[in-house]
């Protein structure tokens, strides 16, 4: 943030970092496995990986319930959009709490 400012932090972190993971995650990885195994265990292992790329130990399960509700949602609503929306609005939260 002392680098580029607080609005493009806030661009990058609550906005670009949810639709490039929401791609990988949801699109690519999840997409891909489903056509391979049943859903739930591809959600599953989309969302370990969504965990486990985060790093935080203490927050791994929320980061899996995220990944794993953000997979249900790409399958129920056939679309990347609905996880998109959660994930921005969860990395939007973040930041707020960051910046109180």
């Amino acid at each position: 943030m002392a680098r580029y400012g607080l609005l493009v932090t806030v661009i990058v972190m609550a906005v670009l970092v949810p639709v490039f993971e929401e791609w990988v995650f949801r699109g690519l990885l999840l997409g891909g496995l489903a056509k391979h195994i049943h859903f739930g265990w591809a959600n599953l292992a989309q969302a370990m990986l969504f965990m486990a790329i985060h790093d935080d130990v203490a927050r791994f399960p929320f980061y899996l319930a995220l990944g794993l509700l953000a997979g249900w949602l790409v399958k129920r609503y056939r679309s990347l959009l609905p996880a998109v929306l959660l994930h921005v609005l969860n990395n939007s939260i973040a930041c707020w709490l960051m910046l109180s």
